[in-house]
């Protein structure tokens, strides 16, 4: 199993926004071959934070989708800083 996940810095007021910037891009997600669960957006007000997760069948899977996913990925404009990018593969 690969999870993937981010956690990105909206602007203040922008917040709503990248939600739906983020499902959009979640239901992309939902229609790639690998894909085993797409999370729901996680805000954290104290951090001013949104995140989200994505679970696959293996790092391939999503190595395999990625390309075209990457063309489709919600854009870094009205986030203060850049996402922060987590992945983890389970142990053998």
């Amino acid at each position: 199993m690969f999870v993937f996940y981010s956690v990105h810095y909206p602007q203040p007021g922008k917040e709503e926004q990248w939600v739906q910037k983020m499902r959009h891009f979640d239901e992309l997600i939902k229609k790639q071959p690998g894909v085993l669960f797409v999370s729901d957006i996680f805000p954290d007000p104290a951090k001013a934070t949104l995140t989200g997760f994505t679970f696959w069948e293996s790092e391939d899977a999503w190595k395999a989708a990625w390309p075209m996913l990457v063309h489709e990925a919600p854009a870094g404009e009205e986030e203060i800083k850049s996402a922060d990018v987590f992945m983890f593969r389970s142990a053998v």
